[in-house]
């Protein structure tokens, strides 16, 4: 019994031998690829061309700006799965912006930490004292604030007035920290109040927009809650993050579009107030190099596409 079985199981082992497809087409050819071949009904012959015109394909530029669109439409697309798709596609495409912005400054290190005009932080601090209209976010049934942040907020209105007045008084120290000139239309937000537990995810500006920044320590109950600066590719490596307190009437200076920024700690107290201030440098990016003047081209293009589909930025 036995004996036949082992000679029925040799008979089959030859009969496989004797029907397999030849694979010495070539030297080019491998052996890996028989079962492959005939999964799709090719021969050895048809396969090794089709494999040969797709090893082309992925050396012309055609091939190459197809497998590029191909990789872009799925990092594209990934964030479109997230809660906050805008912070999961900045994600995607701040490493690229921190590695090819230039520095404003060559010979600074990027930031700063200066005490803002007596004057203005009197206003502001008026203005927060005496405006108990707050819009309030982050809460149960109550819409985020910013994509950036977790946790609670709420916000006073600014005077058109005292916008002004801010970004008039913060541009001498601003051009004096870059050293460069400042357009003087600044971008003005605040005023922002962070509650307890409230935190900001590590991010990048717009480097369209906010290029040299501006963060000003209004009004503070609690402890430090200093704001993190990072160099490098960011959530990819780089440099290990440098945390830079500051007090109530002293601003964070910063290049704000090249160093990631945030406040990833969530806040130990009961309140942090600030605004933000951000410039562009006179003929920017028509006078910086050519990685940052694209950088800000593909930018400004990404954000209208997101504009046109509806979100807001």
């Amino acid at each position: 019994m036995k004996g036949s079985q082992a000679a029925r199981t040799i008979a089959g082992l030859k009969r496989c031998q004797v029907e397999a497809p030849s694979i010495a087409v070539g030297p080019s050819a491998e052996p890996s690829k028989q079962t492959e071949w005939k999964h799709y009904g090719l021969s050895n012959e048809e396969y090794l061309r089709k494999r040969q015109w797709r090893k082309g394909f992925r050396h012309t530029s055609c091939g190459r700006v197809f497998i590029a669109l191909a990789i872009s439409a799925m990092l594209l697309a990934f964030p479109l799965l997230s809660d906050r798709p805008l912070l999961s596609l900045q994600r995607v495409l701040f490493p690229f912006q921190a590695m090819l912005i230039e520095k404003i400054n060559p010979q600074s290190r990027g930031y700063a930490v200066v005490q803002i005009p007596a004057d203005l932080h009197a206003a502001l601090q008026q203005t927060l004292n005496l405006d108990a209209r707050r819009r309030y976010f982050g809460g149960s049934n109550e819409k985020i604030e910013d994509y950036i942040i977790y946790g609670r907020t709420s916000r006073v209105a600014m005077s058109i007035e005292l916008k002004q007045r801010a970004a008039s008084a913060m541009l001498l120290l601003l051009e004096d920290f870059c050293a460069c000139e400042l357009q003087e239309d600044a971008a003005v937000h605040g005023i922002r109040i962070y509650h307890r537990g409230a935190r900001l995810v590590e991010h990048l500006d717009w480097p369209d927009r906010w290029v040299v920044s501006a963060t000003i320590n209004v009004h503070q109950n609690g402890s430090q809650w200093p704001l993190t600066l990072r160099e490098g590719p960011g959530l990819w490596g780089g440099e290990p993050p440098i945390s830079v307190a500051h007090s109530p009437g002293q601003a964070v200076l910063y290049e704000g579009s090249r160093l990631w920024h945030g406040r990833p700690e969530p806040f130990d107290g009961e309140e942090y107030a600030g605004i933000f201030i951000g410039y562009l440098p006179r003929n920017y990016p028509s006078q910086s190099g050519f990685l940052t003047r694209y950088t800000v081209l593909a930018v400004q293009s990404i954000k209208q596409r997101l504009r046109n589909s509806g979100i807001r930025i």
